[in-house]
């Protein structure tokens, strides 16, 4: 059984890439939209799912992940 999970996860797996998970780009209007819903004092501008793109992004690059070549 073991033999069996070990293939199955080396099919799936492909090494030195990273996928990230770009549809925030797609509903960054509707979230600020839903962010700024009933505010009052200035609006936000930036949405917390780019901000949590950006430390990922940025966990990255302290890894020295950022350096490989192709996986960005």
């Amino acid at each position: 059984m073991s033999s069996y999970l070990g293939r199955v996860d080396e099919r799936l797996i492909r090494r030195g890439e990273i996928i990230l998970d770009l549809r925030f780009v797609k509903s960054y209007s509707d979230e600020l939209r839903e962010l700024n819903y009933g505010k009052r004092v200035r609006p936000y501008r930036i949405i917390i799912s780019f901000i949590i793109f950006l430390a990922v992004l940025g966990m990255f690059s302290l890894l020295g992940l950022g350096s490989w070549r192709g996986s960005l």
